[in-house]
């Protein structure tokens, strides 16, 4: 067999087939490479399957981002020209699981776009740019809900924001010139629907999913609903706790007389951060508020608002 016809059986299988489908596809390429010799291209495919079977095994991201940037680095050493087809399709496969920031990811694959044109004449052209665009709105939806520096950042959520409905717009353009596209058309309307905490939305999506009489992806995509709705309220929950503790920095900070300068030369940040703090834009971890409530002479508790300070 012919690589070229041996990778397109392996892009064919996707993220969300079986383990024991995953694990037959790295089998095949592992017997191909003992045939055949050693080829870096297929290595980095194994290593997507790697990923593949650690998501539907433990659905573990930060194991899967470790094992993915390595692949990243690789594509983005090759010249352009160096790019074949199967490069663009690694991309769009993997683009999920790398822990680039989701603007610089924007970055790449807007690079991976322009590639991706001069395979005009290939066949799958359409459907490779559908999955980069697909898997872009899957990456941004989990930005949303899972990175909490993100959430706290009204100027990043505003760019995300930005980002993401690129990306669904984009895929509802591609949807027009391909068959099949209820399936993905459906996918596209759920994940706004949920981006915008939007219920109509959703409904919208899930009927169509229901007209397609898929139980199995169905039942799958409203356990992700779920799923997300808990992040959201934990999310806004984390929002509020930040709030109030920004508000007690900036209550003791003045009560002591102590200026944001002088305190946020101690803790060797900038003073605009400790505005954003103050003001409950910035994500504040266990370890800077640990910090804070040193340079404050105060207690975790106090800022917590457990001392009744708010």
């Amino acid at each position: 067999m012919k690589t070229h016809q041996l990778l397109q059986k392996i892009f064919a299988i996707g993220g969300n087939q079986s383990l024991e489908r995953i694990k037959e596809a790295k089998v095949r390429l592992l017997n191909y490479i003992e045939e055949y010799g050693d080829d870096p291209q297929i290595n980095c495919i194994i290593i997507m399957l790697d990923i593949f079977a650690l998501e539907n095994e433990q659905n573990d991201y930060e194991i899967s981002y470790e094992i993915a940037e390595p692949v990243f680095e690789y594509l983005f050493d090759l010249e352009e020209y160096e790019w074949d087809f199967y490069d663009i399709n690694l991309f769009a496969a993997l683009i999920d699981y790398c822990s680039y920031s989701f603007t610089e990811i924007e970055e790449y694959a807007e690079t991976v776009e322009r590639r991706v044109v001069k395979y005009y004449t290939e066949e799958r052209f359409v459907y490779v740019k559908l999955a980069l665009h697909m898997n872009m709105q899957l990456r941004l939806l989990r930005v949303k809900y899972l990175d909490k520096e993100v959430y706290h950042d009204p100027k990043a959520m505003n760019e995300l924001e930005k980002i993401f409905v690129r990306h669904v717009d984009y895929a509802i353009h591609l949807l027009h010139s391909i068959e099949d596209s209820d399936m993905p058309l459906a996918e596209t309307t759920v994940r706004e629907g949920i981006f915008y905490q939007d219920r109509e939305i959703i409904k919208r999506g899930l009927k169509m999913f229901e007209k397609l009489g898929d139980d199995e992806a169905f039942r799958i995509l409203k356990s992700e609903i779920r799923a997300y709705e808990f992040n959201e309220r934990e999310a806004q929950d984390s929002r509020s706790k930040h709030a109030d503790i920004g508000r007690n920095i900036r209550k003791i900070r003045k009560s002591n007389g102590i200026s944001r300068y002088k305190i946020s030369k101690n803790l060797g940040i900038s003073a605009s951060t400790l505005a954003k703090m103050e003001d409950g834009h910035c994500y504040i971890n266990d370890n800077d508020l640990q910090r804070l409530a040193s340079a404050l002479d105060t207690s975790i508790e106090v800022l917590c608002g457990e001392g009744g300070i708010i």
